[in-house]
């Protein structure tokens, strides 16, 4: 019994000898059928044949002047007439030979009937013999009907009776005016013809079958011969070429006094395999550097995916962000950036590189880290942008570029401040969404004295800022139109309407709207986009006071940016155990959170200044049911809630960390 998985090996030869028995049964049903058919046909041909004969000689023996009424009157002329009947139906092995008339009701008056067997002749003449009273009203049948009206059947007729199953032949007996006075039915036994139909098939089907098989052998003998041995040959050849590439596959060559198409393709092979191991020993020098490549672009992705994430989200009092990059290739020029520069301002970078692949990678990171660097040391957004311009100038032998456009929002008072260096406009989220005309500037490390300027502009609460990159509104569908600027501003004001004032929800749409857009299309262009929404709910800050009260704005804020989804509720869970424990038992004066979100994972940090204290080393023992409630439970809840917790003592103030994994807001392009 074969293996369980592994195909049963079956040769050619076998599956030949298969397809030749098949064909030779298929084909011997065939034959048995139509030589049944045929023979049938033949028999009961002769058997028409026979009739006429029968009918022609009765005829014959009858005279016509009187002779029917001579034939019921005359008990001798009878006899004798009965005695030919019966002679004829043994020399052509009828089963019976009746006369009769026809009157005009359509019923038979029987003259005469013998049979060739004795016993069926006395049954058929007590049955059916001459008398005048004797009448068969049984209705005729149709070559009864057609012979009385002139046509002439065509063949016999299958009927029915009590001597069992009868071919019938009909034959007419006219006088000097043409005109049918009586009627002649010869009858065959079914069962006769049959027997001599099946033993005529048997005789020849024997035959056929002999001839059949001595063909059969002597063709399985030539084909192993002349084509399944040169197989196995050139078979032999190929495995050895398999295991040995340097196999010399022409010292094998079979010697033939003819060519045919198995020496086609032994020659066809020897030199395909010349040219697969000239080809095999370049390409393998050919693979060896392409998979160094292809570690070095998935090493690369990985770096890049760590600076730059395909989603990342921070919110805060005042304030939600969330952005979203996806490049065209494994790496890529796009760039965004989502940090806060203080407790009241945060800031978002979204930059498009010239060119794709590695280079843009590496300029993309070059330009992100010298912007958040500046930007964090205090440096205006201008002063940021031409210095960084300045610094690219001086070392850029590649003459790359960089279009960069930098937003701070002060969270307190939704101020918006500006800063392009030749990046597309961005779009105001608010109830008439329109581009946001600033100074586009001039893209970084093209002119050394090119200057940045900064503009501000104030947000009301739910407006927002969303900027993209090219590959967003450059993006084209099967019949080459673009994605466009008019079909973005009719998305945000759709989402704005509807009254969505989430950032993760306006980037959400977006990406979708793109993907099924461009939908069956490769993906030709990095894509990045960001959404920040300012969010004025009269919370100055994300201090809280020490009070349960004050855990309903961790609560709005996380809920703001997740939503209300089992998820959320988890967290939740866990942060308000960590608040209440704060709030309990830290003797804190000041507590603050803040919460931000990289690609699937969520972090909500807290502060405090309260009596240092490590939850992650502190041991949660089982306790009584009446010392629950002391905050070994609440920090058991938290652990098993979150996935990591981390704790920092710094400056006298408690930091814990609390790490959640969430479903991801966007789908990876495939």
């Amino acid at each position: 019994m074969a293996e369980k998985g592994k195909k049963l090996r079956i040769s050619i030869l076998k599956r030949i000898a298969l397809l030749f028995t098949l064909s030779l049964i298929v084909s011997s049903l065939l034959i048995v059928v139509i030589q049944y058919i045929f023979t049938l046909n033949e028999i009961r041909e002769e058997g028409t044949i026979a009739a006429e004969a029968i009918g022609s000689t009765v005829k014959a023996a009858i005279d016509y002047e009187g002779s029917l009424d001579k034939l019921r009157e005359d008990e001798e002329y009878r006899v004798r007439t009965h005695d030919i009947l019966r002679e004829l139906c043994s020399g052509f092995k009828a089963k019976f030979i009746s006369l009769y008339t026809i009157d005009e009701d359509e019923n038979r008056h029987n003259i005469l009937i013998a049979a060739g067997d004795q016993s069926d002749d006395v049954r058929m003449n007590e049955d059916y013999g001459y008398d005048s009273g004797n009448v068969n009203s049984v209705p005729l049948n149709n070559s009864e009907k057609n012979v009385l009206s002139g046509i002439k059947p065509k063949d016999s007729e299958i009927i029915n009776t009590i001597y069992g199953d009868i071919f019938l032949h009909i034959v007419p007996v006219t006088d000097t005016d043409d005109k049918v006075v009586a009627l002649i039915g010869i009858g065959f036994d079914t069962n006769l013809l049959m027997k001599l139909a099946r033993e005529y098939l048997a005789s020849t089907f024997i035959q056929e079958m002999v001839i059949s098989g001595l063909t059969f052998v002597i063709a399985l003998m030539l084909i192993r011969r002349m084509v399944i041995k040169p197989i196995r040959v050139l078979s032999g050849k190929m495995k050895h070429y398999v295991t040995n590439r340097d196999f010399d596959v022409g010292s094998q060559r079979r010697k033939t006094f003819f060519k045919d198409e198995v020496t086609d393709i032994e020659e066809s092979f020897d030199e395909m395999a010349v040219s697969i191991s000239e080809y095999f020993n370049v390409n393998k020098k050919l693979t060896a550097e392409k998979v160094q490549l292809g570690t070095q672009l998935e090493i690369a992705r990985k770096i890049q995916c760590g600076i730059v994430p395909f989603e990342h989200g921070l919110s805060g009092n005042g304030y939600e962000a969330f952005g979203y990059g996806h490049p065209a290739r494994e790496v890529g020029g796009d760039f965004y950036d989502i940090f806060n520069l203080d407790n009241d301002n945060v800031c978002v970078v979204v930059g498009d590189s010239s060119g794709k692949g590695i280079s843009a990678a590496l300029f993309m990171v070059m330009v992100r880290t010298a912007i958040k660097d500046n930007l964090r040391r205090g440096s205006s957004l201008s002063e940021t942008l031409n210095f960084v311009n300045g610094e690219i100038c001086v070392s850029n032998p590649e003459n790359m570029f960089a279009t960069v456009l930098v937003a701070k929002l002060n969270t307190k008072t939704g101020i918006l401040t500006i800063a392009n260096a030749g990046h597309i406009p961005p779009v105001l989220i608010s109830s008439n969404p329109s581009f946001i005309n600033v100074d586009t500037g001039m893209a970084l490390g093209l002119f050394d004295d090119a200057v940045m300027t900064e503009e501000e502009i104030a947000l009301k609460d739910g407006e927002g800022i969303l900027i993209y990159t090219d590959g967003v509104t450059e993006t084209l569908n099967s019949e080459k139109a673009q994605y466009g600027d008019k079909r973005l501003i009719e998305l945000v004001n759709d989402n704005y309407q509807k009254g969505c004032t989430d950032a993760h929800v306006f980037i959400h749409s977006i990406v979708d709207s793109v993907r099924h857009f461009s939908q069956g299309l490769e993906q030709f262009d990095d894509i990045t986009c960001t959404a920040t929404i300012f969010k004025n709910n009269d919370m100055s800050s994300n201090n809280l006071t020490p009070e349960m009260e004050s855990f309903n704005t961790v609560k709005q804020t996380i809920i703001t940016s997740l939503g209300d989804n089992a998820g959320s509720r988890k967290i939740l869970l866990a942060c308000e155990e960590i608040f209440s424990n704060i709030v309990k038992y830290s003797e804190a004066e000041n507590v603050s959170f803040s919460c931000e979100r990289i690609g699937n994972v969520y972090y909500v940090t807290f502060y405090d200044d309260g009596i240092p204290f490590d939850p992650i080393k502190k041991a949660v023992k089982k306790k009584e049911f009446d010392e629950i409630d002391k905050g070994g439970l609440g920090l058991m809840i938290a652990r098993k809630n979150s996935r990591e917790m981390i704790y920092n003592r710094i400056n006298d103030r408690n930091i814990l960390k609390l790490k959640f994994e969430v479903k991801p807001l966007i789908e990876e392009y495939n």
